[in-house]
Parts: structure tokens; sequence; C-alpha cells
């Protein structure tokens, strides 16, 4: 049996007496209570929270990742680019007489790295393909020259400034 004070109040005078009565919310702070509850795991309100906050937190963070992808597939555009532009460039050191708007894939492909003719990243499902009859070399997207930088030397889904 435990014992607890009650206050009582007389005349201004706070009297503070023994009392045998158990409160209802003394069972709160029992170990029982707090093992009983530490067992029953998390309500379905809160696993809700917690995964709404998850979701939430992993769109925000794919929105602000957008911008990296496409300067990523740029500079990867870019580098393939370049390396079109160098084909370009040894193939004509060994047949200068050759004009540029001459010149195929079939005809680079030896100069290539790895021998491989690249492929440019995709384009909202599109794949654009490269000019190799132009110096330097473009990346052709639906029959246009394809470069959403804007700029011709900035080396994204260009050859760049040398």
């Amino acid at each position: 049996m435990r014992i607890s004070l009650q206050s009582r109040s007389t005349s201004g005078l706070t009297l503070i007496e023994p009392s045998v009565a158990r409160k209802s919310h003394e069972r709160f702070g029992s170990p029982d209570f707090r093992a009983s509850r530490s067992k029953s795991g998390f309500t379905l309100v809160e696993m809700t929270v917690v995964i709404a906050v998850i979701l939430l937190l992993a769109g925000a963070a794919s929105l602000g990742i957008k911008p990296y992808y496409a300067y990523r597939d740029g500079r990867a555009a870019g580098e393939m680019l370049r390396a079109v532009k160098a084909a370009q460039l040894m193939y004509l050191a060994d047949n200068p007489s050759t004009p540029i708007a001459n010149l195929t894939q079939a005809l680079l492909l030896p100069y290539m790295p790895n021998g491989a003719w690249p492929t440019l990243p995709s384009v909202n499902g599109q794949v654009p393909t490269i000019n190799c009859t132009v110096f330097p070399p473009q990346a052709v997207l639906g029959g246009a020259t394809y470069d959403p930088s804007g700029s011709p030397t900035d080396g994204l889904w260009d050859v760049g400034q040398y």
C-alpha cells in the first residue's frame, strides 16, 4: 500500500496529511504499465505519419536532384561529341583531301576510342544522333541541332571551347 500526501487548506494555512487512497494516475507510472506499453509497438497513426514524412522528404529531394541529372547528361554528351571531333581531326590528318561534308560514321569508326560509336543520352524518350558531316560535330534531335544550354562554347551538348 502506498501513502500519498494530500493538501487541505483551512483559513489560509495548508496542511498536508497522509492518505492511503490510491490515485488513478499512479498506475501509469507503475513498471507494469510501462512494460505493457513498450511491448505494444507503434500505432497505425504513428506509422502513417512517419511514412508520410519520409515520402514528402523523398519527393522534395527528387525535385532538387533533377537539374543535376540534366547537367550530367549534358556533360556526357559534350564528352562524346569531343571524341567524335578528335576522330574527325585524326581522319582528316590521315586523309587531308577529304571534305568534312563527306565524313561518315563508317569512316570515323576506326578512329573512335574503343572502336565504338557513342550513343548520346536520351531526351524525353528520344535519343539524339551525332551529325559528323559538320565541324565540330553536333547533336541532332528531331532534325534540328540540339543544345538546350543555348551556348555553343559551354561544353554541354556541344564540343565546347578549347
